[in-house]
């Protein structure tokens, strides 16, 4: 696993992931054996596993993508486009509903005041 990580094929994440997703079967299974037990966390390294690395990316994510709204809408203000055509946009293109694409715009137009 970690030469298809090295070689790119496997992404850091799905890694992370595979490597909590083993601990968390091999404690399922070793539950009513104690030595077993024991030896697993000793191993695995004992913690309970909530996965913070997915939570993480998926706040990236989400302020990746309302940065890359708002710099879109400062581009088409620049170009002179109107808040319309803009609004009209947004909603096709990031899927999001109109009270949103609003929302993005007057933040956008309150940073540029």
């Amino acid at each position: 696993m970690k030469q298809e990580q090295e070689a790119s094929d496997l992404s850091a994440l799905s890694y992370d992931a595979i490597i909590r997703l083993t601990y968390r079967v091999a404690y399922k299974l070793t539950m009513k054996q104690d030595n077993v037990q024991k030896k697993v966390g000793d191993v695995m390294g004992g913690k309970v596993l909530d996965l913070p690395c997915f939570r993480a990316y998926d706040q990236g994510l989400e302020e990746g993508i309302e940065q890359g709204i708002e710099a879109f809408i400062e581009d088409k203000l620049e170009d002179g486009i109107s808040i319309d055509i803009i609004k009209s946009k947004l909603c096709k293109r990031f899927e999001i509903s109109e009270e949103k694409a609003d929302e993005y715009i007057d933040k956008v137009l309150s940073k540029t005041e």
